[in-house]
């Protein structure tokens, strides 16, 4: 049998970076194993909402790299680990790639992760060789004082990706890296933003991310496992173990899922995916695409320091050019409710041209975008928004008082 495929999981708080970092290490990713063989990659994403929102930004220039997609929920939650189990033994098995870069929802909790991974269902296929938080360095202290799943994200890790570094000055660098160490002592630690190489912060490569050769328990040194190229364009039956029937699939899975330590319970995160028109009328001028929003008190602001200031506003410069943001979707922006922790999408500007939404709390970024959509989309609009609080009528009912016309929305 051919050596398991090795998974590299990508967790961290929603927001924090983990699609740059993902792509950033597709474009790097090493042509070939130490043994000559060709290095065949896959990914598989998570997201909590319903549609896919990164999945199309990863496959943007990315149509040779298979990609599944798993949404409406966490992977290691009850409510979604049945579907990863299966496409893991399923459609990620047939394609047999080398080596499989996971990217977990923002509210994942991976505590369970390496347990999953043990399972002599799973063990013969797949290594897990390292577990790789990507960390919010501007919004850490604020989101693991309200999230525990964010401490939790941290513990379980083997490499920590200390993102947005840029944004912190050098003491809250090392306030951070020592409040970080505090909490695991054991993991490898990289200070960067946008994976890349900017002032004072560092490059994220393949060589960061395969464990030292004496590091335990995942000691792989710097060999990446070669599987062999299946025969006569099939599968190669030498090389893997033979899947289950569909019904002792489905027993086991089963098993699995009422294990009382295994599964996690649902998010305390609220999701819905809003569909909506395009705005055609006079009111649909420019607005800037960048910027920081409050809506009522900062969800931050008001639980850490009780403050009952007015509203604040904080604005980039407008850019010239293309893509800029609807009038009316940028009054949205400044009314949704302040426990929002999340959001994300695609839009058309008044001119049609396609533009990608992203919001972390209460800052937002609009630009343009030129890749592929989610199935289904249509020409119409669409937004995944996270929050705190259930409320599945208060968000529609915000598009509408803006003027825009929401065709759907679900949870």
């Amino acid at each position: 049998m051919s050596a398991p495929c090795s998974v590299f999981l990508l967790t961290g708080f929603l927001g924090s970076g983990k699609t740059t970092v993902l792509r950033h290490l597709l474009e790097t990713l090493p042509g070939k194993t130490e043994r000559e063989g060709p290095l065949r990659c896959g990914v598989l994403v998570n997201e909590f909402g319903k549609v896919s929102i990164d999945g199309p930004l990863l496959r943007k220039g990315r149509a040779q790299v298979p990609l599944w997609e798993i949404n409406r929920g966490s992977i290691f939650c009850y409510c979604a680990k049945g579907d990863f189990l299966r496409t893991l033994l399923t459609d990620v098995r047939h394609s047999a790639p080398t080596l499989l870069l996971v990217e977990a929802s923002g509210v994942a909790d991976p505590t369970d992760l390496e347990r999953d991974f043990a399972r002599p269902i799973l063990s013969p296929l797949y290594r897990l060789v390292r577990n790789i938080c990507v960390v919010d360095a501007p919004r850490f202290e604020e989101t693991q004082d309200l999230f525990p799943l964010v401490s939790k994200q941290v513990l379980t890790a083997h490499l920590l990706l200390v993102n947005k570094c840029d944004l912190l000055s050098p003491n809250e660098r090392e306030r951070l890296g020592q409040r970080l160490r505090k909490l695991n002592p054991a993991a490898a630690l990289r200070f960067t933003s946008f994976a890349a190489a900017t002032p004072g912060c560092d490059l994220v490569s393949w060589d960061d991310l395969f464990p030292a050769a004496d590091e335990a328990p995942h000691a792989t040194g710097k060999r990446l496992p070669f599987r062999d190229e299946p025969k006569n364009g099939g599968e190669n039956d030498n090389a893997l173990p033979p899947l289950p029937s569909e019904e002792e699939l489905e027993i086991l899975l089963d098993r699995i899922l009422q294990d009382p330590e295994g599964s996690l319970g649902p998010s305390e995160f609220f999701s819905q995916t809003v569909y909506w028109k395009s705005d055609e009328s006079g009111d649909n001028d420019a607005a800037e695409p960048e910027g920081s929003v409050r809506s009522g008190k900062d969800l931050f602001e008001k639980e850490h320091s009780g403050s009952d200031a007015p509203d604040a506003e904080q604005k980039t410069p407008l850019p010239e050019g293309p893509g800029k943001l609807p009038l009316r979707f940028e009054r949205l922006l400044r009314s949704l409710p302040a426990d929002l922790v999340r959001g994300k999408g695609f839009l058309r500007d008044s001119a049609g041209r396609l533009l990608h939404y992203d919001q972390t709390g209460s800052t937002w970024s609009v630009k343009p975008y030129d890749g592929p959509l989610p199935p289904g989309l249509g020409e119409r609009n669409c937004a995944v928004f996270i929050r705190r609080r259930r409320d599945h009528r208060e968000i529609p009912r915000l598009f509408a008082d803006v003027g825009l016309e929401v065709t759907d929305h679900v949870l």
